[in-house]
């Protein structure tokens, strides 16, 4: 039969899909039965096409798991008429066999089947607003540990040619007094001076950079 005499109106075709970076591995199934696993290229319009072409006016019903690749291919796919769902990984049933011999096709057909079976819920998808916002509080907690790993390092440096350091708040809080006065500190040998000094004038760039994220923060919200 040619595709120009199918007609799929109305019909669910199930589409797992096992997203990578630089293909993806996509399993079809309609009416229990799984009818195709192929890979193809990361993009949405060309998976939109290839269900048009093949399955022409059916109802498509995709599913991805959660991971590297964000949001943006669910808001391509519902943009292009997909009812897609993300997962969380860990909530797709998988088979002893699956675990064992786990592929991107095995994947792909995992979910689907899934999929098909109504065995699975999709995760809470934030707005492109609510996305953009979590991903700048995740560069100030990012931000945010660089500054301690900076902290952590002066310490063990001046731990490490015996300088104590005063046992108060300021190692809590560090200020700017506080970062002047470990500046200030005299070495018997210049390359400890020097090996403090870049760890300072690092630890300042960090301690910017978070102001800046943190008011970026303040006035997005």
């Amino acid at each position: 039969m040619e595709n120009s005499k199918l007609d799929f109106t109305r019909q669910p075709i199930f589409v797992g899909i096992d997203v990578h970076k630089k293909s993806w591995s996509v399993t079809i199934q309609y009416e229990g039965i799984q009818l195709k696993t192929f890979s193809m290229n990361p993009e949405p319009e060309e998976l939109s096409k290839y269900l048009n072409k093949n399955y022409p006016n059916g109802t498509y019903i995709s599913v991805y798991e959660a991971g590297f690749c964000g949001y943006w291919i669910d808001r391509q796919l519902r943009a292009l008429g997909i009812k897609n769902m993300i997962v969380n990984p860990a909530d797709v049933p998988t088979k002893n066999k699956e675990k064992k011999n786990k592929s991107d096709t095995i994947d792909s057909r995992k979910l689907v089947r899934e999929l098909g079976s109504n065995n699975i819920e999709g995760i809470y998808i934030p707005s492109e607003e609510d996305e953009a916002i979590r991903s700048l509080s995740r560069l100030r907690i990012q931000i945010t540990k660089d500054q301690t790993r900076l902290k952590n390092r002066i310490k063990s440096l001046l731990n490490f040619v015996g300088i104590k350091i005063p046992g108060n708040d300021e190692l809590k809080h560090w200020s700017g007094k506080f970062i002047t006065y470990l500046s200030e500190l005299e070495f018997r040998q210049e390359g400890i001076k020097l090996t403090l000094g870049h760890l300072l004038e690092n630890l300042k760039q960090v301690r910017n950079e978070l102001t800046k994220v943190i008011k970026d923060l303040r006035d997005l919200k």
